[in-house]
């Protein structure tokens, strides 16, 4: 789910995961398939720890309950994210709605897209929170086009700085208007299919991603030629002239798409 659900990580990642299982609560012994996923996941986030994906300090592994249902389980779940959903359950929506399978029964997870897709476009409520949500983290950048660094290393944080406000505006964008893709460059191309996006503002936006993934490629791949910790910590400074250009334009990208998803959002407040 998440970041690696939409192909988009990068070295400095955990754990973030679940598992969709088929009803099973008409069977003879339901108690016992329980307990055998119980552990089975358990088993599972443990030795993807050992091979190095830490676990989400967050919880979002299938080995947690909330993170473990059945198909009829997880509509229960979308519906009451739907109705009921507050601030702090926005990242658990957005965290789930971007799963990818990988093993298993393809249609539970086909089935459980088309699910929240079509009662995710429906609600209004819910697109707006996603709006406030987007709105809630400024791009560092001010009205000359300059960045704006604090702290002595001159660093911002690349992923809530830039990626994270590319990738909300668009997932927003893509549940308005019931889009299944997961990846956000495929979302930009069925967005633009659908004449949402205009051509030069979807190539813009996957110019600016790029741009971004790739500068927070480079800096982890630093990190760990240096046997540093890996951080979404961008050092500004020491890139190239025609880098720090490349960063600016993209940073002034995802800043008009928070200023267009700001008046979105102020335009259907409810006073």
């Amino acid at each position: 789910m998440g970041s690696q659900g939409r192909g988009e990580q990068s070295f400095n990642t955990d754990q973030d995961n679940g598992i969709i299982l088929a009803d099973y609560d008409h069977l003879a012994n339901p108690k016992a398939v329980e307990n055998y996923f119980e552990r089975f996941t358990q088993k599972i986030n443990t030795k993807l720890a050992l091979c190095g994906f830490h676990e989400c300090t967050g919880g979002i592994m299938a080995k947690e309950l909330k993170w473990r249902k059945s198909f009829s389980q997880w509509q229960a779940a979308i519906n009451d994210w739907l109705y009921e959903i507050d601030a702090e359950e926005v990242q658990s929506f957005t965290m789930f709605y971007d799963f990818r399978p990988i093993f298993g029964d393809y249609s539970l997870a086909e089935d459980t897209r088309s699910y929240i897709a079509k009662k995710a476009q429906k609600s209004l409520n819910l697109q707006q929170l996603l709006r406030k949500d987007a709105i809630r983290f400024r791009i560092p950048i001010n009205a000359l086009g300059r960045i704006n660094l604090k702290g002595r290393n001159k660093r911002f944080n690349i992923k809530k700085a830039g990626l994270m406000q590319i990738v909300n505006m668009v997932r927003i964008h893509s549940i308005k208007h019931g889009i299944k893709e997961v990846n956000t460059v495929q979302r930009l191309d069925a967005l633009k299919e659908m004449k949402v996006f205009h051509p030069r503002d979807a190539e813009n936006a996957k110019t600016a991603l790029h741009y971004l993934l790739y500068y927070r490629l480079n800096q982890n791949l630093s990190e760990l030629a240096e046997n540093h910790e890996l951080t979404n910590e961008l050092e500004v400074e020491q890139l190239t002239k025609e880098d720090k250009r490349k960063l600016r334009e993209a940073l002034q990208i995802a800043n008009r798409m928070q200023q267009v998803m700001e008046i979105s959002f102020n335009r259907n407040r409810v006073v």
